[in-house]
């Protein structure tokens, strides 16, 4: 599967899913995966999403990065309006097998996935509003927990190449938006918010502790400058719009960024993009 994403070529896709171009539909020898068959399955499994992270985290549903292949491939080759195709719904369903039990091959698979789904569809269609619905609270939590299990401190340096900052950053947003940051009223598992900056934050001091054999490329010092830029905005927006209410959340959040050297990676990120320019 990673061969064939890494070759960028359709017939390849169409041939490891058995598919007549013609007709549209793979596994023709078993019956045939048609485009509405595909999207029927998506929003199946998105009505049902909030059993899929700790389904994941038990070790079952060992085949649904597979299957998210197949989905997926299919969704970029259907014949319908681009914009119309579950391509939120899809993406929703990848970041929960992303941090669920998933080896490491599986998560180089899905971050393609969303790599496409954000560069090539999200990022063009503007008409396709990016709004991911929350199931309920109690699923929110699940997902902040699972991400910050996915991040937690320290992070070995082999993870970088894998887990990298693109996937980092959608996640780190998608977890912010099911716990409604741009809602009004209360965050869901307002509790959990210095656990998820605590996360999105060793990602980004894994990133700059990488230059213990030489200096960041270009391209990887653009992006680390962009990834902090990012956890940093939403963490400040997050205080200057009073989003966490309870003092003792407030104190976690501070008490954390002590604990946590904030002082010393922000001096890390400002020499790095200071070197930059």
């Amino acid at each position: 599967m990673i061969e064939v994403l890494c070759s960028e070529n359709s017939v390849n896709v169409e041939h490891l899913l058995a598919m007549m171009s013609q007709s549209g539909h793979a596994f023709t020898i078993d019956g045939g995966l048609g485009y509405e068959d595909v999207e029927f399955l998506i929003l199946m499994l998105w009505k049902d999403r909030k059993s899929l992270v700790p389904l994941r985290l038990c070790g079952l549903l060992p085949g649904l990065p597979a299957m998210l292949f197949v989905l997926c491939q299919m969704t970029v080759l259907s014949k319908s309006s681009i914009i119309h195709r579950p391509w939120l719904a899809l993406e929703d369903i990848i970041f929960r097998c992303y941090i669920g039990e998933t080896t490491n091959p599986e998560r180089e698979i899905l971050r393609q996935f969303c790599i496409y789904i954000e560069s090539h569809v999200l990022n063009r269609y503007h008409a396709i509003s990016l709004d991911y619905e929350r199931v309920d609270k109690e699923d929110s939590r699940t997902v902040a927990e699972a991400y910050c299990t996915v991040f937690t401190p320290p992070m070995d340096l082999s993870l970088a190449p894998i887990i990298q900052l693109d996937v980092s950053m959608m996640l780190f947003r998608w977890v912010l938006d099911l716990l409604g940051w741009q809602a009004k009223g209360a965050l869901a598992g307002e509790d959990l918010v210095p656990h998820i900056i605590k996360s999105a934050m060793a990602r980004l001091t894994l990133e700059i502790d990488r230059e213990w054999s030489g200096p960041m490329l270009d391209k990887r010092r653009a992006f680390t400058n962009r990834y902090a830029g990012e956890v940093f905005g939403y963490t400040s927006s997050l205080v200057l719009q009073k989003k966490i209410s309870t003092h003792s959340v407030q104190q976690a959040l501070v008490q954390m960024f002590v604990e946590g050297d904030f002082h010393e990676l922000a001096g890390r990120v400002l020499m790095l993009v200071t070197r930059e320019s």
